[in-house]
């Protein structure tokens, strides 16, 4: 005869899957509250005026401010200057600046027949620049270019197949290059042995 739940262990389930449900209903009513106010919600980015501390001036212009009053005089009203002090982001690297890209996996893959290499770009995250993957043995260069993509706080250059037909066998020289219209630069060169 199969064991009935412990009434304890039976109330105990029903009690988190009601604070769960009460959790979400909560959460959608605070959700489509905000939305039927006109209110923000956390995917919306738009601007929101900050409060400010200053009193308006009785009878005066809306705009006008009071600057500290000062010894001697009454306070002169003045007006703002219309500009907002922002802050430009800082970037990680200096634009137009060398980088260092750098392979992050390489090999023979016997599944693609072919080299594959990816890698990174550190310091920088920007979409649209070229990635390329440079395969050298002697005088003999082999090029594959790829587009880069932003990560959270790199720059990735995706997998990059040099098929084995375009390499002899042997051991070929990596480099990982990196160019966009703001940064350049090449990595270290790795080994790769090809079949």
């Amino acid at each position: 005869m199969p064991s009935r739940p412990r009434p304890s262990r039976l109330r105990r389930t029903l009690l988190v899957l009601l604070t769960v449900a009460v959790a979400a209903a909560a959460g959608f009513w605070l959700t489509t509250r905000a939305d039927d106010d006109g209110g923000t919600t956390a995917g919306d980015t738009s601007p929101v005026a900050a409060p400010t501390t200053e009193a308006p001036v009785p009878g005066g212009d809306p705009v006008a401010t009071l600057e500290p009053e000062r010894t001697g005089g009454a306070p002169v009203p003045t007006e703002p200057s219309g500009e907002v002090a922002t802050d430009a982001p800082a970037p990680t690297e200096e634009a137009g600046g060398e980088v260092a890209p750098q392979i992050t996996y390489y090999g023979w893959d016997d599944a693609i027949g072919g080299v594959e290499a990816g890698g990174i770009v550190m310091g920088i995250v920007e979409s649209g620049g070229t990635c390329t993957l440079t395969l050298t043995q002697g005088a003999t260069a082999v090029d594959v270019s790829v587009e880069a993509v932003d990560n959270v706080t790199s720059t990735s250059c995706p997998a990059m197949t040099v098929p084995g037909d375009r390499l002899a066998s042997g051991t070929w020289q990596a480099t990982l290059s990196y160019e966009s219209d703001d940064f350049r630069g090449a990595g270290a060169a790795v080994e790769v042995e090809v079949p």
